[in-house]
């Protein structure tokens, strides 16, 4: 168990034309998928799902992201993105950080990486850079940011 985050490509960065395809979107998180359970065998096997992620970054297990957030919360406030959205907990997924907000979840993530820089914490600052690569690919695709 643990926390992964993933941004799906969009429709037209697709190495696919989802529209020959059928395929279908999710309108909250971009995910392309095939709602016929009759062709979702045959689309996952020609179309793997790594072929419709734009980044995919595993965060940690349960004791690391336990162990993330009280590094994080030394240099941020509790009311921050990052400690109430990426990790408050170690095994949420189906939820999303929309857009919007990787503007001001960047801007978090650099503050972060700073504190990490400081106190030569090795495993804050590889949260930080996938973070970033995350938030890098939400702008790119122009999806959210999807726990999974």
């Amino acid at each position: 168990m643990g926390l992964d985050a993933v941004v799906y490509r969009s429709k037209v960065n697709l190495p696919f034309d989802p529209d020959a395809v059928g395929a279908a979107f999710d309108e909250s998180t971009g995910e392309c998928y095939v709602s016929d359970l009759d062709r979702e065998s045959a689309f996952e096997q020609k179309f793997p799902r790594e072929t419709r992620i734009s980044a995919d970054k595993r965060i940690g297990n349960i004791d690391l992201v336990s162990w993330l957030r009280e590094q994080a919360s030394r240099a941020l406030e509790d009311t921050s993105i990052v400690l109430s959205k990426v990790l408050y907990s170690g095994n949420h997924s189906g939820d999303w950080i929309p857009l919007e907000q990787t503007f001001a979840l960047r801007d978090e993530l650099l503050q972060l990486g700073r504190y990490a820089k400081e106190s030569d914490c090795d495993c804050l600052k590889q949260f930080v850079i996938d973070m970033l690569e995350l938030v890098e690919a939400a702008k790119r695709e122009g999806h959210p940011i999807v726990f999974v």
